[in-house]
């Protein structure tokens, strides 16, 4: 079976157990679920993910001068690694970006 296949039967699954909630417990019309959460703990890890995010930005991006200079003087020498290492650079920073962007949205929502 494909990973395509699979993931669809798995999808048709979820969504037949969705479906079966239905209006057992919602207040909207029958076949819409509205469900509240009210929960104190919910505002707390929305402050973890401001936390996080705080600390990730600067901690991230620390060895950052420091790893460009390596990557263009490997590159200056002439080794193939000096490009690798730069793109590995680019890679890390794309990376730092999207977790400070999830604990931003987290932040945002639960907080």
């Amino acid at each position: 079976m494909s990973f395509e296949q699979e993931w669809g039967e798995l999808k048709a699954a979820a969504a037949m157990r969705l479906n079966q909630v239905g209006g057992a417990g919602g207040s909207g019309p029958e076949g819409s679920a509205d469900f509240v959460v009210k929960d104190d703990e919910l505002g707390g890890i929305g402050h973890a993910a401001f936390g996080l995010f705080n600390n990730l930005e600067p901690t991230g991006k620390h060895a950052k001068t420091a790893s460009e200079t390596a990557g263009k003087g490997l590159t200056g020498d002439g080794f193939a690694t000096g490009a690798a290492f730069t793109e590995v650079i680019g890679t890390w920073e794309k990376q730092v970006k999207s977790l400070l962007q999830a604990c931003a949205h987290i932040s945002n929502h639960l907080d």
